[in-house]
């Protein structure tokens, strides 16, 4: 009776232990596979922060892609996430509230860059750029003077330094309005009226070399008005 007693209480022992050590080995492996699920999120946004970055960057339709593929991945990821356990499921809706959020802000950022244009042919710079382009034709079919199509021109490449916020536009505006005070040098425009362009000329100069300096330092320039 003792003996039975016995064996049974080593019975009990064992079954216990293998019930722990499974219990104990379902705890690690629930706690890896979330480990190395939230591992795998926090790579794939760090993936969607760079495809981001470049998007500002070269404004291309390919890296906007390659930010919605990469929430796609990592929006599954936090599903699989949410099947492991209840605390699991807290985290994951969490997540995908928040990975929800931000890509709305970032489409919402593209198609503002969509809108303004990607690129100098499209969106509002393209419109921008080709109604210069007509008004300067005909500018020249009506024999507009000289003068005023290389005005034309200064205000063009000083939108173009707004936009793009490029060194190259600034020297181009600067190199324009040279030829544009020594075209009215040369021009048979009465004295009184040389004397008044010129003084307007240098008050425009100096404004440009301010509205410049902010630009091209990346500070807010009130939507591109200089």
């Amino acid at each position: 009776f003792v003996g039975l007693l016995f064996r049974a209480v080593i019975w009990q022992y064992q079954g216990t232990l293998e019930r722990s050590l499974a219990d104990y080995r379902n705890l690690i492996e629930i706690h890896a596979a979330k480990k190395d699920l939230l591992l795998e999120i926090k790579a794939g946004m760090l993936d969607a922060r760079r495809a981001e970055k470049n998007f500002l960057l070269h404004r291309n339709e390919a890296s906007a892609a390659e930010v919605s593929g990469r929430v796609d991945a990592v929006l599954a990821l936090t599903a699989q996430l949410g099947r492991i356990d209840e605390d699991s499921s807290q985290v994951a809706r969490e997540f995908t509230g928040l990975i929800g959020t931000y890509r709305q802000r970032f489409e919402a950022i593209a198609q503002a860059w969509r809108k303004m244009g990607l690129d100098h042919d499209t969106g509002l710079q393209g419109a921008f750029r080709d109604a210069v382009h007509k008004l300067e034709d005909l500018a020249g079919q009506f024999k507009v003077s000289n003068l005023y199509l290389q005005l034309l021109q200064v205000r063009r490449r000083e939108k173009d330094l707004g936009l793009r916020r490029e060194p190259a536009y600034h020297k181009e505006v600067v190199a324009l309005l040279a030829g544009f005070r020594k075209g009215v040098a040369d021009s048979g425009l009465e004295p009184q009226v040389k004397t008044s362009l010129a003084k307007e000329l240098t008050i425009y100069e100096h404004s440009f070399e301010k509205y410049s300096q902010r630009v091209l330092a990346q500070q807010d320039i009130q939507g591109g008005k200089g």
